[in-house]
């Protein structure tokens, strides 16, 4: 396991997707970074791993940073773009500039939502990016129509929608702050399901890659939940194994019954389901229950897994 402290809080770690790595080589290794706690002065960091010709060691180097503007919340990397939110609501895209492998700033929007932006998807059927935030609505970007205003929804719940997921074409997925799951038609800006969870923060929420209709999350308190939006929204799964907040959830690619979760409690557990969704196992990746939180993680397609810490480290390792 390789560790880099790199003298900032990092909120969110992501690939840049192997697809645009193979225009150029070296790429699949490459990865973008936003701290948080840094007020004015955060930044966005472009790294990747470089192998030495002389023993073959790895060592993680920084390519380039640039200033940014609030807390990130949320990075996206897609095609040769990366969509980066703010809690302070903005957003702003860039672009891959090849072959000086800098970020390069396309276009910034200042309000996509009054109190901030907490996370956003890439819809791929629609070439967009689907925002939510504090104020309780949806924004979506149309990266094929960069001038034109984002679409707003309604307001969908009076408390902070604090994650989101892209179903389908016509459907979104949120998660709120008062521990509800709703399911928006974009064709009629209306909810077309609303799940009852808890009292506790729906915190991430993924839909699994092969089947659009089983939906995982994790909340405030540690628990994973598996949802079967058929058959009236069936709970599948409630369970917990984190301490704290879930920071991050993710499908492994390619195994779609496995789970990766993240967490303030400083662990990065694996959920083993069976093909029924039943709960399997879970195992330990990193950490153990109280050491510095997780804040975020990534894995590629490759099995590389990038973390970082509230102690102001980045790891790489092989999952």
């Amino acid at each position: 396991m390789l560790i880099e402290y790199v003298c900032n809080k990092l909120s969110r770690v992501r690939w840049r997707p192997v697809s645009d790595a193979l225009i150029q080589p070296g790429f699949e290794t490459s990865f973008i970074c936003g701290t948080v706690d840094g007020g004015e002065c955060n930044k966005l960091m472009l790294w990747s791993l470089e192998t030495s010709s002389v023993d073959e060691s790895v060592d993680i180097c920084l390519r380039h940073e640039l200033p940014f503007r609030g807390d990130v919340t949320q990075i996206i990397a897609f095609d040769n773009l990366a969509f980066v939110t703010s809690n302070v609501g903005t957003g702003n895209l860039y672009r891959f500039s090849e072959p000086s492998g800098k970020l390069i700033e396309m276009q910034k929007w200042d309000n996509l939502d009054a109190y901030g932006c907490t996370d956003a998807v890439y819809a791929p059927s629609l070439n967009s990016v689907i925002i939510c935030g504090k104020e309780g609505a949806i924004r979506i970007v149309d990266i094929n129509s960069l001038n034109n205003e984002p679409k707003k929804s309604k307001i969908l719940s009076q408390t902070s929608l604090e994650c989101i997921e892209f179903l389908s074409q016509n459907e979104v997925i949120v998660g709120n702050e008062s521990g509800h799951l709703k399911v928006l038609d974009l064709r009629t800006n209306d909810v077309s399901m609303s799940l009852g969870y808890s009292l506790c923060i729906v915190s991430c929420v993924k839909k699994n890659p092969s089947n659009n209709h089983i939906i995982a999350s994790g909340n405030d308190v540690g628990v994973v939940s598996l949802w079967d939006l058929r058959n009236n929204a069936s709970h599948l799964l409630h369970i917990s194994a984190h301490s704290s907040l879930i920071s991050e959830l993710h499908y492994k690619e390619n195994e779609n019954n496995t789970i990766i979760t993240s967490s303030y409690d400083g662990q990065l557990l694996k959920w083993i389901l069976s093909p029924s969704s039943q709960f399997k196992k879970v195992d330990s990746i990193m950490g153990k229950d109280g050491d510095s939180p997780i804040n975020s993680f990534h894995i590629n397609i490759n099995n590389d897994l990038i973390f970082s810490t509230d102690n102001e480290a980045l790891y790489f390792g092989q999952l």
